[in-house]
């Protein structure tokens, strides 16, 4: 992810950032067009007041199909350029889709001149689970960062699956198998860390709110850690 995987290939592509005005509609289009092929999809949540972004970020899971489109295919769906496969499963691909032509600069520059596209990167999700936890660690682009440390302070960490029980003697020789799984629902997590669940699911407008919301925690702390 972040919208420069074209700009390295043999025969490279341009993919800006994009501002509101193509990123939503494509986004947006985006769902539309692979929701015939999954049960599951979402593009976690913005973070707030972002004025351009470098991808479309999406999540699948649950193909519809008694058998699975082949990830190959899907570039065709999208009207993808190019795409670029993952070679084993469960990996991201990632798709060329062409610019809006509502949206084209008139030309003012050698940049400008050149053909434009938008990176588009897909995940495939192996269970509910799985695509439900990461859309919900990966909303707002970083929250989960902001209470990192106030979550470890109490013994635990947000994994890559799971809230978790830190072991912290495993943990000073290794960090495999140094935490123990507490659970991957999401509005277990919310209610257990005192934070308000529909607020979460809803794009926060500013990044001022989004701190304040960080800190209505009841885990939330500014001190260091001992």
């Amino acid at each position: 992810m972040g919208g420069n995987v074209f700009t390295t290939i043999r025969n490279p592509l341009l993919t800006p950032r994009m501002p509101p005005s193509v990123y939503f509609p494509i986004r947006d289009r985006c769902h539309a067009i692979l929701k015939n092929y999954y049960t599951h999809v979402c593009t976690p949540l913005e973070a707030p007041e972002k004025t351009s972004y470098g991808d479309i970020d999406i999540l699948v899971h649950g193909p519809l199909a008694s058998a699975p489109t082949p990830i190959s295919e899907l570039g065709q769906a999208l009207n993808a350029a190019a795409s670029i496969l993952p070679r084993a499963e469960n990996e991201e691909a990632n798709y060329a889709i062409p610019w809006p032509t509502d949206f084209e600069p008139t030309p003012s520059t050698p940049e400008d001149e050149q053909k434009r596209f938008i990176q588009l990167d897909l995940l495939t999700l192996p269970t509910p689970t799985t695509f439900h936890f990461l859309a919900f660690t990966h909303a707002h682009s970083g929250l989960f960062t902001l209470l990192g440390p106030s979550i470890r302070q109490t013994g635990l960490i947000l994994t890559p699956s799971s809230l978790s029980l830190r072991i912290p003697s495993i943990e000073a020789h290794r960090r495999r198998g140094s935490t123990i799984p507490l659970t991957s629902t999401p509005d277990t997590i919310l209610e257990f860390l005192g934070l308000d669940r529909e607020a979460y699911w809803t794009r926060f407008e500013t990044v001022e709110g989004m701190f304040e919301y960080v800190a209505s925690s009841r885990l939330f702390t500014t001190r260091p850690r001992e």
